[in-house]
């Protein structure tokens, strides 16, 4: 287990066209802390939460959950499970479990 933050945003900044979202936001989160993201309406708490998960790429900064950045992650691991033979064949099965309990 690493020493440093187990999630971090460094000068996190999220801009839609013509919006700023999210402007300048850093913080870390070690073991053992609980955090709570709070706020009034469109303050950016989604906006941030979204490329904490990988969903939406920083337009400036970056975020990393043990060391490794989210954006970055959030790719190879969608890129890996995309081209994986099991992924597809797990598919495959879940579809025709659910054909065969849905005809009964």
């Amino acid at each position: 287990m690493t020493d440093g933050p187990l999630l971090a945003a460094h000068n996190l900044v999220v801009r839609y066209r013509d919006v700023e979202a999210v402007r300048d936001v850093s913080f870390a989160v070690h073991r053992g802390e609980v955090v709570g993201l709070i706020g009034p309406d469109a303050a950016g708490k989604t906006s941030t939460l979204r490329v904490l998960g990988g969903l939406l790429r920083a337009t400036g900064g970056h975020a990393e959950a043990l060391g490794v950045d989210c954006w970055l992650a959030r790719r190879a691991s969608t890129a890996a499970s995309a081209t994986s033979p099991s992924a597809s064949r797990s598919t495959a099965t879940s579809r025709s479990t659910r054909t065969s309990s849905s005809s009964l």
